[in-house]
C-alpha cells in the first residue's frame, strides 16, 4: 500500500509501493493466445505450438524493455519525511533495522548506503522535506544482465523496506508513526518479505505468481518438444526430396522447382499404414483457368537413397501416372526457362483422353510413366547419368549449327530421338529400341502413334525439329516416304505456326489449312485452300480470296514455304515462310 502525497511517497507498511509490472501480464495470453490461433488455423497444431512460444518470447521481450525504463525512473522517486535527522544517525539505525533481512549497510559519501547483490542504494534527503533512494549497479552487470523483470521487482522491494524504516525512524513522534501504520504490520511484513534460497527479495504473492508461470512455461516447453520432436525428425526425408534432382534436370531442384511454380507450398512428412516413409507436397496453381490445390506424395526408400512418386490429386480427386508425369514435365520446363506463369497449359483433358486404357495401366503401374526410384528420382550421388546421352541437356537449352556439324549421322539420328525417349516414347525400328533398352534413364511406355506432343516444350521441339533438318536419313518419329498428307509445325524467331495436308475424298483435291502467329503474339495468319499444280514435290496452293502460297516437300517430313502472300495475316504477323517438320501423319483410311 502506498499513500501519494503533495510532496512524494509516504509508505504505511514494507509492501512494495508499486506493482507496474502485475497489469503487462495479460500481453502473454494476448500474444501467445492469437499466435497459437493463428498458426492452427494458418498449418496447423504444430505451427500454433511455434507461434504460441514466439508470441511469449516477443511479449517477454516487451516487458523487459518496459520494467528496464520503469526501473530506471526509480532512481527519482520522492518520498515524504517528518525530520530530517543527521545522515550519521540515521546510518547507525538503519544498520539495526535492516540487518535482520540481510541486508549490508555502510556509508557512501557520508550518506547511508544499502547493497543488496550487485545494486546499491543511496538514501538522499532533499531540500523539500523528502529523501530519495537512487540506485546504482555495476556498470558490466547493467550492460549485460538482462533480467530486467527481475530486477525491478527485487529493487522496488528493497526500497519499500529501506523508505518505510527511513520514515519511521524519521517520525517525530512515535503514536502518531503507529496511528499511520497497520497493526503488527512490521512484523507481517517480515514474514511476507524475506531472502529466498536464490537471495532474491519478494513478496510471497510475487513468488507464488512466479511459480505458477514457470509451471506455465514448463508444460509449453514439454508440449513445445514433444511436438517438435516429429517436426526434425521429418525434416531430414522433406530435405531428402527437395534437394534431389530428375536425371532430366540435374541442374534444378525439386523444392526450388516447386516452390516456384506452386503458391502456398507446404511439405510434409508422415508414415504410411504399411509403414513407409511418405514426404507429401502441396500447393496452388492454376488449372483450365481455375485455381486447383496440387498434392503430390513421394514414396522414400531413404536407406536406398531413391524415392518414387505416389498419390497425385487435383482438388483432392486423384489423377492418373500420365497427369502425374505432364505436372512434373511442366514445372521443371517452367522453372529451366524462367517462366513463372503457373499454368497448366500442356496438361488438359485431351492430353490423358490420348493414352489408351492399356498404356494407363502401364502408366499406374510403373508410378510415374516409367520413373521408377532405381533409376530416375536420383540425388546427388546417382545423378551423374549424362555420359548416357549424345547430347544430354537437349531439353533445356537450344542447340547451335556449330555442335550438331560435329555429331555423325548415327549421333543426330540418335539424338533427335532421345528427346522423345525422355518422355517414354517407343520406337517402331528395332535398332533405336535396343539402343535406349540399354540405358538406365529410359521406360518405354508408349506406343508411336499414341504419343502426344505435347509433352514436349518449345525446346524440345525446335531441337528436334533443327536436328532432323540436318539428317540425311529417315529418323524417329518415322513417317511414311512420299506421304505428305499430316500435320507440320514452325517454330523459329519470328514465328509459331501449325499446317496440315489433307484431301478430299469427294473431289479428290488436295487442301492446305495454315495458322499461325508471331512470336509476341501481337498478330495472327490463316490460309485454307486447294492445291492446285505440283511439280516434283513443288506445290501451289490457292484459297477463295485467290490468295497463292507456293511450299515444297522433301519427301519425307518437312515442308518448306518459300513465299506467300502479305495479305494473309494482320499488319505485324511475319507470313508463312520457313521450314515446317511433320508430326504426324494422316491415316490411309478415307471415310
Amino acid at each position: 500500500m502506498d499513500n501519494r502525497e503533495k510532496k512524494g511517497i509516504t509508505l504505511v507498511s514494507e509492501a512494495p509501493f508499486e506493482n507496474a509490472m502485475e497489469a503487462l501480464d495479460k500481453g502473454y495470453i494476448i500474444l501467445g493466445g492469437a499466435g497459437f490461433l493463428l498458426g492452427v488455423i494458418r498449418a496447423g497444431f504444430t505451427a500454433g505450438i511455434w507461434l504460441l512460444m514466439i508470441g511469449l518470447f516477443l511479449w517477454w521481450v516487451v516487458k523487459a524493455n518496459i520494467a528496464l525504463i520503469k526501473w530506471k525512473k526509480l532512481r527519482f522517486y520522492k518520498f515524504n519525511v517528518e525530520e530530517q535527522i543527521s545522515y550519521e544517525e540515521l546510518l547507525g539505525k538503519l544498520v539495526a533495522a535492516l540487518t535482520p533481512y540481510g541486508l549490508r549497510v555502510d556509508s557512501s559519501q557520508n550518506m547511508p548506503s544499502i547493497c543488496y547483490k550487485n545494486v546499491r542504494i543511496k538514501v538522499m534527503y532533499n531540500a523539500d522535506e523528502t529523501f530519495s533512494m537512487p540506485w546504482s549497479q555495476n556498470a558490466g552487470m547493467f550492460f549485460f544482465d538482462f533480467r530486467y523483470i527481475l530486477s525491478y521487482h527485487n529493487t522496488v522491494a528493497i526500497m519499500s523496506i529501506v523508505g518505510y524504516h527511513v520514515q519511521n525512524i524519521c517520525s517525530m513522534e512515535t503514536e502518531e508513526k503507529l496511528q499511520t501504520s497497520e497493526p503488527d504490520s512490521d512484523q507481517e511484513s517480515k514474514k511476507d518479505f524475506q531472502i529466498n534460497g536464490s537471495g532474491d527479495i519478494s513478496s510471497k504473492r510475487y513468488k507464488e505468481k512466479k511459480k505458477l508461470s514457470q509451471i506455465v512455461v514448463a508444460v509449453i516447453a514439454v508440449i513445445g518438444i514433444v511436438t517438435v520432436i516429429p517436426v526434425f525428425k521429418g525434416s531430414k526425408y522433406i530435405d531428402f526430396v527437395k534437394q534431389s534432382s530428375p536425371w532430366a534436370y540435374p541442374d534444378i531442384t525439386y523444392g526450388e522447382a516447386f516452390e516456384s511454380f506452386f503458391d502456398k507450398t507446404k511439405w510434409k512428412y508422415f508414415k504410411s499404414e504399411n509403414e513407409e516413409d511418405i514426404v507429401e507436397f502441396s500447393g496452388e496453381c492454376t488449372y483450365q483457368e481455375a485455381k486447383v490445390t496440387a498434392t503430390l506424395q513421394f514414396i522414400l526408400s531413404y536407406d536406398e537413397g531413391t524415392f518414387e512418386t505416389g498419390y497425385f490429386g487435383m482438388n483432392g480427386v486423384p489423377q492418373n501416372g500420365l497427369m502425374t508425369f505432364a505436372i512434373i514435365s511442366k514445372v521443371f520446363e517452367e522453372y529451366s526457362s524462367s517462366n513463372e506463369s503457373h499454368e497448366l497449359t500442356r496438361i488438359s483433358e485431351n492430353t490423358v483422353g490420348a493414352v489408351t486404357s492399356e498404356a494407363a495401366e502401364a502408366v499406374e503401374d510403373e508410378a510415374l510413366l516409367g520413373y521408377s526410384a532405381e533409376n530416375d528420382w536420383e540425388t546427388e550421388e546417382n545423378s551423374s547419368n549424362t555420359s548416357e546421352f549424345i547430347i544430354s541437356d537437349s531439353n533445356t537449352r537450344r542447340l547451335t549449327d556449330e555442335e550438331i556439324f560435329t555429331l555423325s549421322s548415327d549421333e543426330l539420328r540418335i539424338a533427335t530421338n532421345e528427346i522423345y525417349a525422355r518422355h517414354g516414347r517407343k520406337f517402331k525400328d528395332a535398332s533405336l529400341q535396343e539402343y535406349f533398352n540399354s540405358k538406365s534413364w529410359y521406360q518405354g511406355l508408349i506406343e508411336p502413334d499414341q504419343f502426344d506432343e505435347g509433352l514436349l516444350n518449345e525446346i524440345e521441339k525446335g531441337n528436334a525439329a533443327k536436328l532432323s533438318s540436318k539428317q540425311p536419313k529417315t529418323f524417329e518419329p518415322e513417317f511414311e516416304a512420299g506421304w505428305i498428307y499430316g500435320t507440320y509445325e514452325c517454330h523459329s524467331e519470328f514465328l509459331d505456326a501449325t499446317l496440315e495436308v489433307g484431301w478430299s475424298s469427294g473431289d479428290d483435291i488436295d487442301c492446305i489449312y495454315l495458322i499461325g502467329s508471331s512470336t509476341d503474339g501481337a498478330s495472327f495468319g490463316e490460309f485454307a485452300g486447294n492445291v492446285v499444280s505440283s511439280n516434283n514435290c513443288n506445290y501451289t496452293a490457292v484459297d477463295a480470296d485467290g490468295n497463292i502460297i507456293n511450299f515444297y516437300y522433301n519427301g519425307i517430313d518437312s515442308i518448306d514455304i518459300s513465299d506467300d502472300n502479305d495479305l494473309l495475316g494482320g499488319l505485324y504477323f511475319p507470313g508463312f515462310g520457313g521450314t515446317y517438320y511433320k508430326t504426324m501423319d494422316l491415316s490411309h483410311d478415307v471415310s
